[in-house]
């Protein structure tokens, strides 16, 4: 790092003036709008020739009415055109018109003068530009002022301003003046490609190689087609437009690798840090590389790039951001979101202009479609397949870029699963705080555990933390009245004793487990070592451990009630029978007599409550004649709370609710496995009832025998073939009620005769024996190919048997269900349900 030396600073103040002198120009003919050329000229063949006309502006600059290419223009107004080129002639439209006023022309065509009537154009249009470059120059002097200097400040500040400059260098209301903007706008579109990659390389420090100092000027020539776009000259407007779309994808694309490659390599702090200018460098430079590419084929669409070009707004914006307020929030998904539109956007443009052209004049020669209807028709088709296909790939961006948020998705339900294997509150508090710490990495990581009348340290992680904290102190009353976590902007109200240790804790959430309406624990964490803010998925993340071990303290509790405590123990249960009994019967009423029947398909299941009643619970539905759905739910914890919510869930998925299919009341095409997970996140958010889920959800369609499904942090479903192989059914996301942490992705399979699918909760495979080893998936596999012969009831029946044997004589800890489908040979043409398939919720 070097201070500013004086060349710098002459070379700044030099930069501010041109931006100062060109920027009040532009404002000045905005305001009183100076016209400009309608049509594009040629220069003289001929010493004291006259201009011939090259071409017409595009879009709604102006009209030239009876003029055509080759004609050569005499008389402009009140001015011979004689011996004038093409700079020159913009000055004499400015001098001699205002828009939309009509000059009178003579021209010269074959030989024979005509005249005719122009209405010049205006700059009005470029009202847009006059904000991006003033916000361009504001940061780049305040970043000069305020930041530390260095070679990063330097390079960032110079190529900013001549940006600026670039975006104001279009004025003059007479010959000179165009002339000086021509010569400006030549230099500073020339200079800003290589400035602003040389910047790029300076921001993901390379710029110490030869080639990184040398190798950015060969976009110099950038500024060329930049002119002959706007004065026709030293390149004809038509291939300027073609070339301004190979140098903005040149230098912005060579700018945008740079970043991005740079940004994937760097520690957490300073990958946080460029978070902001990544947004703004995508965000700025791919509409306009769009823009360009569009405009290169259609010249008439030259208002777009223009406003692509305001766009660049953004960056200055989001620069200053990444300098003053680079952790403002959690940019992570807007910056996924971004680059997957880009990328989308950016094939659709191609498509759109390579192949929908073809297609719009096929649909018109062979179905009589008028142009317009043809190009929405097929817009429309590009647009459905775009966006579905934007949040798969941007799911597959956030895994690349964000490789924490990543972990923190695919590890959620292990974690959860890792703290119903703890046998004491002790070893509860360990892994939880282990687990936190590890996948979002805070500074400091608390855990206080209620032990007589107060709020114990069980976990530290970090610096010291207080050794208690009273359960009636102010913040603890306010968790148990919110019962969600607390971030620390909503501390701040606090009493000063209980601020002195959120202070020392470096408290950034609080978050509170509450257990038979008390408080039992807190977690405190303090801030990331990222510097990132804690995100709503974040804090789902929390919600969801804090509900979890709600529920495992309930089940720890049980196993330390003392001799004294039976008899008020057996008092309360004679109390809860009568509500057990009465949720029982609730939960029966959604439960079939016996299985549905088909003659296509047959469906097995055993359940095992580890109460009177459980949080398991499946169903299967017949959509219409051809598809049927099946699906299972496992509520976290059991009891009366688990089964009430997984009914509650049953009623959300019942045929006339809507949800599973596209019409009304049931009726329609089945809706996608993955947008019914979807929708059910949003209608559960963990922050509601403090439970989450798990769900297996699937379509079979009975005519092409393809099984369509998503899982929302469900145990995978095993897929036995008739031969005897073994698949898993992988496809889907994180458990239900974190609020769309990753997105859902969806499978499809193809099913044969004789194949069977098993689907099963992760009471199955916790199942624990006296070592405290699991059951687990291995041995369910083997189980399921072991006993391929028996029918698929006995089948489920023997996985149970199997799993209880090895436990035994430990008790299931957990509500254990396994459900089978076995697919059966009928063809399409007569299927038909043989018996009332409109099951009932099952379990």
């Amino acid at each position: 790092m070097r201070p500013h030396t004086p060349s710098d600073r002459l070379l700044v103040t030099a930069l501010a003036a041109v931006w100062a002198v060109c920027f009040g120009l532009t404002v000045r003919d905005l305001w009183r709008g100076t016209g400009t050329p309608p049509v594009f000229v040629a220069a003289p063949t001929t010493l004291g020739g006259d201009p011939t006309v090259l071409g017409f502006v595009p879009g709604p600059r102006g009209a030239a009415a009876g003029l055509a290419p080759g004609d050569a223009l005499v008389r402009f107004g009140s001015r011979d055109l004689a011996g004038v080129g093409p700079i020159a002639f913009r000055g004499i439209v400015a001098e001699e018109t205002t828009p939309g006023r009509p000059v009178r022309v003579r021209y010269v065509r074959g030989g024979s003068v005509g005249a005719t009537v122009l209405r010049a154009g205006s700059l009005r249009l470029d009202w847009p530009l006059v904000p991006t470059s003033l916000a361009f120059a504001a940061v780049a002097l305040l970043l000069f002022l305020r930041a530390p200097p260095s070679e990063v400040v330097r390079a960032y500040v110079v190529a900013s301003m001549v940006g600026a400059i670039t975006l104001v260098s279009l004025f003059g209301a007479d010959t000179a003046e165009v002339t000086a903007s021509f010569v400006v706008t030549l230099v500073a579109a020339s200079l800003v490609g290589p400035l602003v990659v040389r910047a790029g390389l300076h921001f993901v420090g390379k710029a110490g190689s030869r080639a990184a100092r040398f190798g950015p000027w060969v976009f110099v020539l950038g500024g060329i087609p930049h002119v002959g776009r706007i004065f026709a000259t030293p390149i004809s407007p038509d291939l300027a437009n073609v070339l301004v779309f190979v140098a903005s994808v040149a230098w912005g694309g060579t700018t945008l690798f740079l970043v991005t490659r740079s940004y994937r390599e760097l520690e957490d702090v300073p990958r946080r840090r460029l978070q902001w200018i990544v947004l703004g460098l995508y965000a700025g430079f791919v509409p306009t590389m769009i823009a360009a590419a569009v405009t290169a084929v259609r010249p008439s669409f030259l208002w777009l790039y223009e406003d692509a070009l305001s766009g660049f707004i953004v960056l200055p914006l989001f620069v200053a951001v990444a300098v003053w307020r680079h952790n403002l929030f959690d940019v992570e998904r807007l910056i996924s979101a971004t680059l997957s539109y880009s990328v989308l956007v950016t094939c659709g443009v191609a498509i759109g202009l390579s192949v929908v052209p073809v297609l719009a004049d096929a649909a018109e020669n062979v179905l009589g479609l008028d142009a317009a209807t043809s190009y929405g028709l097929l817009g429309l088709a590009l647009a459905s397949v775009v966006v579905p296909v934007g949040r798969r790939i941007s799911g597959w961006l956030h895994a690349k870029f964000f490789p924490e948020s990543g972990a923190l998705a695919s590890g959620v339900y292990e974690f959860l699963r890792e703290l119903s294997r703890c046998d004491t509150f002790a070893e509860l508090a360990r892994v939880s705080g282990t687990h936190l710490s590890t996948v979002l990495r805070p500074r400091v990581c608390a855990i206080f555990a209620r032990s007589d009348g107060k709020l114990v340290s069980a976990f530290v992680r970090g610096p010291a933390a207080p050794s208690a904290i009273p359960c009636e102190s102010h913040v603890a009353r306010l968790l148990v009245g919110i019962g969600r976590p607390l971030r620390r902007g909503e501390l701040d109200a606090v009493p000063a004793a209980e601020r002195a240790w959120l202070d020392v804790l470096r408290c950034e959430v609080l978050v509170p487990v509450i257990h038979d309406g008390t408080l039992a624990a807190v977690l405190s964490l303090g801030p990331k070592r990222s510097e990132a803010p804690y995100s709503d998925a974040d804090v789902a993340l929390l919600s969801a451990v804090a509900a979890k071990a709600a529920s495992e303290i309930d089940r720890l509790s049980a196993g330390r009630v003392g001799a004294a405590e039976v008899e008020a123990l057996r008092e309360r249960q004679r109390q809860l029978d009568e509500d057990l009994r009465a949720a029982a019967e609730v939960q029966r009423s959604h439960m079939p007599a016996s299985p549905p029947r088909f003659a296509d398909l047959a469906f097995a299941w055993r359940f095992v409550p580890c109460e009177a009643v459980g949080g398991d619970l499946l169903q299967v539905q017949q959509l219409g004649e051809r598809y049927v759905a099946f699906w299972m739910v496992d509520v976290s914890g059991h009891g009366v709370a688990a089964a009430m919510l997984s009914v509650s869930i049953a009623e959300h998925l019942a045929p006339g609710a809507g949800l599973l299919t596209e019409g009304r009341e049931g009726r329609g095409e089945p809706r996608s496995p993955a947008r019914v997970l979807e929708s059910l996140d949003e209608r559960y958010p963990i922050e509601r009832s403090s439970k989450f889920f798990t769900i297996f959800y699937a379509v079979y369609d009975r005519r092409t025998r393809r099984l369509r499904y998503s899982r929302g942090g469900h145990p995978t479903p095993i897929l036995v073939r008739a031969d005897g192989s073994v698949g898993v059914l992988e496809e889907g996301g994180t458990i239900i009620g974190l609020g769309g942490l990753t997105p859902f992705e969806e499978g499809e399979v193809t099913v044969g005769v004789g194949d069977r699918l098993f689907v099963y909760t992760d009471g199955v495979t916790e199942y624990s024996n006296a070592d405290d080893e699991m059951f687990g998936e291995a041995r369910l596999r083997g189980t399921l190919v072991a006993e391929r012969a028996e029918t698929l009831d006995a089948e489920c029946a023997c996985v149970l048997h199997a799993a209880a044997s090895f436990a035994a004589p430990a008790p299931a800890l957990d509500d254990v269900t396994v459900f089978g489908v076995e697919f059966r040979e009928e063809p399409a043409a007569r299927i038909a349900p043989t018996a009332d398939t409109t099951a009932a919720p099952a379990a």
